[in-house]
């Protein structure tokens, strides 16, 4: 995703502020990335207290459906990952509460 685009940007922001404390990997499959649609390629929601990944990609050239990930099945699948990526992704996931009052109202 692009941050520097406001339609994009904006429409994230306003979804997370209306799920704030509710977000779990559901909610934001169907209530942020549904309804923000950035995720035209591929998305992926990683739920780390459960071990689990949401991955959709986008409609491949011998497939039929829907051609954008965030229209199209979300798969679960259960992480097998090392330390390494796990705190890599803590990391991330930190940087992104670090931004979170500039998501606020």
């Amino acid at each position: 995703m692009d941050w520097l685009c406001p339609g994009f940007s904006e429409v994230l922001a306003r979804q997370i502020n209306a799920n704030w404390g509710q977000l779990t990997p559901d909610v934001i499959v169907r209530d942020v990335v549904s309804i923000e649609q950035s995720g035209s390629l591929h998305i992926a929601v990683y739920d780390l207290n459960n071990d689990q990944v949401l991955v959709a990609n986008a409609r491949g050239s011998t497939e039929s459906g829907p051609l954008d990930a965030f229209d199209r099945l979300v798969i679960s699948a259960w992480l097998f990952i090392c330390a390494c990526v796990r705190a890599c992704l803590f990391v991330s996931f930190t940087f992104c509460l670090y931004l979170k009052p500039f998501f606020q109202h």
